[in-house]
């Protein structure tokens, strides 16, 4: 082959990786720029080993990147990450893991729950290696990103290839309608997520939480099973439910091992259960606020059930008697 002949088919090579580039492909630098065509950042990549003696290319990429040497056949080509874990937004993303108003999932299925419901999705990433759900999230303007972004924003041991970043939105504070729950100090992460579950599924549809584990924590979502989406959840100071409550007079029974057979008492038709701390159990400011207190009948001389266990007992307890 010619010179002449070698110098054209390096060059439809070079047009055809930039094609590639366009259509989202794992090579995301081309070899005439390095800003990124999904992020419109410069892209902190490995550039290609590229070197010629006969076409020149341009002295500087897009994003101001020196280019040295000249066009030759690509040698040791490999993909780059269009945002990798140095980023800034990256490192910013992950100081703010703790941010109780800041609700970070890695499952696709709450993702798209939480787009749903309204929640203020903030930041989205997918896998670069990922294309299907790059293609299912393209609406929202995904961030193309590596397997290693993933994991360090992810709170699982299995990332699935995706990171949403929603901003918990705060609801109005009104007179519950319905049946509803407070949760005074619950402090297990778990123990949150599936009284979360319980309640929306025995129609306890709002739900105050009282100086709790936060919904945003990663155990809490992953056990309330996407309940978060759908409840009316207000997260608050204990003063501040307590003036609440006596304002508009809320009727309030409390769950308390001292109190009457949850089976056997009277219930009214609207009411809210209290329950309290693993440890402690409801406090004593919040109990002198109740009309009632229940209690389940045990046997071999157990004093008392885990507090998921045994707030779900009561409040299915309630539907059983209009069945």
């Amino acid at each position: 082959m010619n010179n002449y002949g070698f110098i054209l088919n390096t060059y439809v090579l070079a047009q055809r990786l930039f094609q590639s580039h366009a259509e989202h492909a794992d090579i995301n630098c081309s070899l005439f720029t390095v800003h990124c065509s999904l992020t419109k950042t410069p892209c902190s990549c490995t550039h290609y080993s590229l070197k010629t003696t006969s076409v020149e290319r341009p002295s500087h990429c897009n994003a101001g990147h020196p280019r040295a040497g000249r066009l030759r056949k690509p040698q040791n080509l490999r993909a780059c990450p269009r945002i990798n874990i140095e980023n800034e937004k990256i490192k910013y993303l992950r100081k703010q893991k703790d941010n109780k108003f800041l609700l970070f999932l890695d499952n696709p299925k709450t993702i798209r729950e939480a787009i749903a419901a309204g929640f203020g999705l903030q930041e989205l990433l997918v896998s670069q290696t990922n294309t299907k759900l790059q293609a299912e999230f393209s609406a929202h303007n995904p961030i193309i990103t590596t397997d290693a972004v993933i994991a360090a924003l992810s709170d699982t041991k299995t990332p699935q290839g995706i990171i949403a970043v929603f901003l918990v939105p705060k609801r109005k504070l009104t007179a519950p309608k319905t049946k509803f729950l407070v949760l005074d100090t619950v402090q297990d992460a778990g123990n949150t997520g599936t009284l979360l579950r319980t309640a929306k599924g025995a129609g306890f549809n709002t739900v105050f939480m009282l100086d709790c584990t936060h919904i945003t924590n990663p155990k809490t979502v992953r056990s309330s099973m996407g309940a978060i989406f759908s409840l009316n959840i207000h997260e608050m100071k204990k003063e501040e439910f307590m003036e609440f409550a006596k304002e508009i007079a809320l009727p309030l029974i409390t769950a308390d091992m001292d109190g009457e057979s949850v089976f056997e008492t009277d219930l009214p038709k609207e009411f809210g259960l209290v329950l309290g701390n693993e440890g402690q159990g409801v406090s004593k400011e919040l109990s002198a606020l109740c009309t009632k207190s229940v209690a389940i009948p045990m046997q071999n001389d157990l004093e008392s059930l885990n507090v998921a266990v045994a707030g779900g007992i009561i409040m299915f307890e309630t539907i059983r008697r209009n069945l």
